[in-house]
C-alpha cells in the first residue's frame, strides 16, 4: 500500500465539515471521496475499492442529522473507520476497526493517525519474523500459528506488534510507543494507546502461541508467558 495513494472517503452532515475533511485528505495527498448519506457510503464501499472511511461524529442517516455511534453499531465492514470527535466525546466504540482523531483536525496528527494503514511505519521491512516457533508475516500482518490458524491484525496492531517483537522482553513506555506509532503529540493520549494495547491482547490470547503483553507502572512488555 505505500506505494499507492489511499483512497479516502468522507462523510458528515454538515457541508463545511465535509469540506474540511476533505481538505485535509487531499492535503495529504490521499485519494478523496465524499458521500452525503450513510447509505450511499454502505453502497459505494460495496462497489469500489476504498481503504479508509473518515466520518466526523455529526452524519446524515436517511436525510437526518444523527450521532455515528448510533448509525454504525451495526457497522460489519472491514474497511477501518475514523471518527473526527470533540474532546469531550464519550461515546467511542471498543472494536479494532475504529480509531479517533480530536477536532479541529491537523494535518500533521492525521497523517500520523494515518501511517500505519499506508504503509509508511514499514520502511525496514523484513517479510517474516519469528515468534517463537510461530511466522509474523510482515507484509500481510498475519501471524501464522504452527496448527495452520492465522491471526490478522489491523494497521495500527501490526505497527504495534512489529515493535514488541523486535523488543521482546524490553520494557517499553507509552511514550515510547505513541511516539513510534502517532508521533508524540497531545492530540493523541495514552487512551487510545490503551485501547489499542487492549485489542491486540485480545488477539494474543492464545494458549499456542504462549507469548503476552504484560502491563507496567509506565507502559508494556512483550515476552513469554
Amino acid at each position: 500500500m505505500a506505494n499507492k495513494k489511499l483512497k479516502v472517503i468522507t462523510l458528515a452532515a454538515d457541508l463545511l465539515v465535509q469540506e474540511a475533511l476533505k481538505s485535509i485528505v487531499l492535503a495529504c495527498n490521499y485519494k478523496h471521496m465524499a458521500v452525503n448519506d450513510y447509505r450511499d457510503l454502505v453502497e459505494k464501499i460495496k462497489i469500489i475499492n476504498v481503504d479508509i472511511i473518515l466520518i466526523d461524529e455529526d452524519i446524515s442517516f436517511e436525510g437526518k442529522k444523527e450521532n455515528y455511534y448510533s448509525v454504525f453499531s451495526k457497522y460489519n465492514e472491514s474497511i477501518p473507520v475514523i471518527v473526527a470527535v470533540k474532546e469531550e466525546q464519550k461515546k467511542l466504540f471498543n472494536k479494532d476497526i475504529f480509531s479517533y482523531v480530536k477536532k479541529p483536525i491537523n494535518i500533521s496528527i492525521f497523517k500520523k493517525l494515518m501511517d500505519p494503514y499506508s504503509g509508511l511505519k514499514e520502511k525496514q521491512k523484513v517479510a517474516k519474523i519469528k515468534i517463537g516457533e510461530h511466522v509474523y508475516d510482515n507484509q500481510s500482518k498475519v501471524l501464522k500459528l504452527t496448527d495452520g490458524r492465522h491471526i490478522r491484525f489491523t494497521g495500527i496492531e501490526s505497527s504495534l506488534i512489529l515493535i514488541f517483537i523486535k523488543n521482546i522482553n524490553v520494557s517499553l513506555s507509552q511514550s515510547f510507543l505513541m511516539e513510534n506509532i502517532w508521533g508524540y503529540t497531545s492530540e493523541i493520549d495514552t487512551n487510545t494507546l490503551k485501547t489499542h494495547i487492549w485489542r491486540l491482547r485480545k488477539k494474543l490470547n492464545d494458549k499456542s502461541l504462549n507469548f503476552d503483553l504484560f502491563t507496567l507502572n509506565d507502559g508494556y512488555v512483550f515476552k513469554k508467558k
